[in-house]
């Protein structure tokens, strides 16, 4: 049977506490849930599905949610999810350790890479395994699709039927009988989102034997090939083909870097896997010195030795198999290169993946992960706008698209920077897939370093990421993407008419063999192609540095729902809006020493906004460019927590959007703040002085009612002073007819003087 399934034991059996001890920040307890109305629902692994990555599927009621897909399963089998209520739960098995018995906790890491903890049930004892049921989460339905209209298909088949194929990439109808069920192409009248995922699993599958996707797949003669071509890439210190002089080329290269003048980090990946598999940082990110730099004896012996035995272990392995055919047949390797940093401090440098069909970039893509994983929020999208409809030309501009529910500092400057940079990072990606012959190729960037500038890290052909573009109607939903690339690619497929043999186009790159099996690289003094100046990489780029944000502002400050609370006004002891430290005792200079950036140190403040006043306000936080972020709105006696930094602003605004209230969180005042809009910080001295040659009359308008309430009357040169309070209306009149309509706005000031006539 193709169906994956776990053992089924009655979950009072378990022994999994519903609210068992987090051991820690990573750590989630396992819960447990009562064996009612539980129904199955088999969930069948998508043509480009792997295990450990997620499927999205949809319950019964509509409801969307996102499994991961087990381990071992293949395309096309399928796997088992439980339904009980609004809640769909997915069967993890746990390994019991050889020390534990029942009734004791043990923790685990289930396939969304958490660590959860459980208690071992009864009957079980060590080095037997139980079940933990996990939460799948839900997520969002699938993006609408929508195909592309003729005027805008015409380009990219324009761009395929000029385009010089290498004929390692013509995807022909031989597909293996047991393959067919999970790379068979919709028909033509058929738009889904599964096109482009089938579409790539027959791309993987037609790969087994072209030298060209197997050398694009190997990234040390992919970085040959990039040197040959003049493009800026990460500089390769050490590369190792063979087992055969490992130990002299590591013990050699230790002893280089020993003496180095301008050490820095290295990162050491593995040249024939790919999802970071092997791949290493040297010194690892947690430790304090952020150079690879051994000097003494001992430390470079241990330093060789750990590097010798973490190749050794890597060199033997193989891709994953759900890895196009071509990845899996490559011959082992290992590379060593700096590691890039980028100025704005995400976990990871910032990396643009663009996509070129038919030698014309479509997309850039910010990748965090597929839909249901932790960050995928955060994923981005860059869309090719033509500047001439139904014409692809350099002179084409770039839009960012997102669905980011709020913004921080390092966002912005993230999509900035790419922004930035799309122009040639566009014209590079399509310079070196139309020199290699690919109609579909991924090429990766690094940027944001002011030492390495623009750096193309790798490529690949094939891609599992997802696609958005912005829909016609100019709506915020974006639309999948996907199914308009699959159609580019096969309309493309049928139109293009030049097709050459692979030795065509590596052969003039440098590359010699009459296959992979053989291949080398030749290497060039002088770029074998000549780039437009447009595809020219900065490899320095000092300007960046204006882009420059810490890790602490690549968070996005968000209220905590679970701490509004509605406040009594009661509890009001101050007048006006006031900030109030809460339990931070620590002198000013030690506060000061946590604003210049003392290791350990954090410059996170948690805010309250309490509204004590009688209006409803908006909480906005202002990003960057001052754009107005949403934190909430807040009846009148309630409040809501906000963890934010020092130095972030946040307004306070009335239902009409006018501003009552700006605050900039300040470290200095403590690590806990409150921030308290009263109706006394609302009140506003108004000053109507009448310069009309006859007697007005001046009226109130009663919130409450609309009803208009004299206030009195002015005779020519009089004024009179009204205490009023913001968003308060009055009204003049003269002779019965209305000559000045007047509201109250704290922005303007908490005294005001209103003219009635010219002055």
């Amino acid at each position: 049977s193709s169906c994956l399934r776990v053992e089924d034991r009655h979950f009072s059996d378990m022994g999994i506490q519903p609210d068992g001890r987090v051991g820690g920040n990573d750590m989630d307890p396992a819960p447990v849930f009562p064996l009612v109305a539980r129904t199955p629902l088999d969930i069948t692994v998508p043509p480009a599905g792997r295990g450990g990555g997620l499927v999205k599927f949809a319950a019964p009621d509509g409801t969307f949610f996102s499994a991961w897909v087990p381990h071992g399963a293949q395309p096309g089998q399928t796997f088992r999810i439980y339904l009980e209520g609004s809640v769909a739960l997915q069967a993890c098995s746990v390994l019991c350790p050889p020390d534990k018995q029942s009734g004791e906790e043990v923790t685990f890491k289930a396939p969304d890479n958490k660590v959860y903890q459980a208690v071992v049930p009864q009957g079980i004892s060590g080095g037997e395994s139980f079940i933990a049921w996990l939460r799948t989460q839900p997520v969002a339905p699938p993006p609408p699709v929508e195909p592309l209209d003729p005027e805008d298909m015409k380009p990219w088949i324009e761009a395929a039927r000029n385009f010089e194929l290498n004929l390692d990439f013509q995807i022909g109808d031989e597909v293996e009988e047991e393959d067919k069920a999970a790379t068979e192409l919709l028909s033509d009248d058929t738009l889904s989102t599964q096109e482009l995922p089938k579409l790539m699993a027959r791309m993987k599958v037609a790969s087994e034997g072209k030298s060209t996707i197997m050398a694009l797949s190997d990234k040390l003669i992919l970085a040959r090939i990039v040197d040959n071509m003049g493009l800026p890439q990460m500089p390769v210190l050490l590369d190792i083909a063979s087992e055969d002089t490992l130990e002299e080329d590591i013990r050699k290269f230790v002893d280089e870097r020993s003496q180095c003048d301008e050490p820095c980090a290295l990162f050491v990946k593995p040249s024939h896997l790919s999802s970071s598999e092997g791949a290493i940082c040297l010194p690892p990110p947690t430790v304090e010195t952020q150079v690879f730099k051994p000097t003494s004896a001992e430390e470079k012996e241990r330093a060789a030795q750990d590097l010798m035995d973490h190749v050794r272990r890597f060199m033997g392995a193989r891709a994953n198999e759900v890895e196009s055919l071509a990845l899996q047949a490559v011959r082992p390797g290992f590379l060593v290169q700096p590691r890039y940093e980028s100025v704005v401090g995400f976990r990871a440098p910032l990396e643009l993946r663009v996509l070129v069909l038919w030698g014309k970039a479509r997309t850039g893509i910010w990748w965090w992960g597929l839909d249901g994983s932790p960050e995928a929020h955060r994923n981005a999208w860059i869309q090719r706008c033509p500047a001439k409809r139904g014409e692809l030309s350099e002179h084409d501009t770039w839009d960012v698209l997102h669905e980011h529910p709020g913004e921080n500092p390092g966002y912005i400057a993230a999509l900035e920077l790419f922004q930035r940079h799309m122009p040639s990072m566009s014209a590079a990606a399509e310079r070196l897939a139309s020199a290699v012959g690919a109609p579909f190729l991924r090429c990766d960037f690094f940027v944001g370093s002011s030492r390495w500038g623009v750096r193309l890290n790798e490529v690949a052909y094939g891609s599992s990421i997802e696609h958005r573009r912005r829909p016609k109607d100019g709506g915020k939903r974006l639309v999948d993407d996907g199914p308009a690339i699959a159609h580019i690619l096969r309309e493309g497929m049928a139109a293009c008419r030049q097709h050459w043999p692979w030795e065509d186009f590596l052969k003039r790159l440098g590359a010699t063999g009459d296959s992979y099996k053989e291949m080398e690289v030749e290497e060039s003094s002088t770029p074998r192609l000549d780039l437009p100046r447009r595809a020219r990489l900065p490899s320095r780029d000092p300007e960046c540095d204006r882009w420059a944000v810490p890790p602490e502002l690549c968070v996005t400050p968000r209220a905590d729902p679970g701490k509004a609370q509605q406040v009594p006004f009661s509890d009001a002891a101050a007048q006006g809006a006031c900030v109030k430290s809460a339990g931070n005792k620590e002198d000013s200079a030690a506060q000061a020493m946590k604003l210049n950036g003392a290791p350990g140190k954090s410059d996170a403040v948690k805010a309250t906004f309490r509204n004590m006043s009688s209006i409803p306000v908006e909480l906005h936080w202002l990003g960057l460019g001052d754009r107005n972020v949403s934190q909430g709105s807040l009846a009148p006696g309630a409040a809501v927590l906000v963890k934010t930094f020092h130095l972030h602003r946040f307004t306070l605004s009335d239902e009409a959007g006018a501003v009552v209230h700006h605050w900039q969180a300040d470290r200095l005042k403590g690590d806990n703040q409150e921030v308290r809009l009263e109706d006394a910080a609302l009140r506003i001295l108004a000053s109507f002085a009448n310069y009309m040659p006859m007697e007005v009359e001046l009226f109130w308008r009663d919130p409450q009612s609309g009803e208009l309430l004299p206030q009195g009357r002015l005779s020519t040169g009089s004024q009179a002073t009204v205490e009023t309070c913001h968003g308060h209306h009055f009204v003049v009149e003269a002779d019965g007819e209305v000559v000045l309509s007047w509201q109250a706005a704290v922005a303007l000031g908490r005294s005001q003087r209103v003219a009635i006539g010219e002055a």
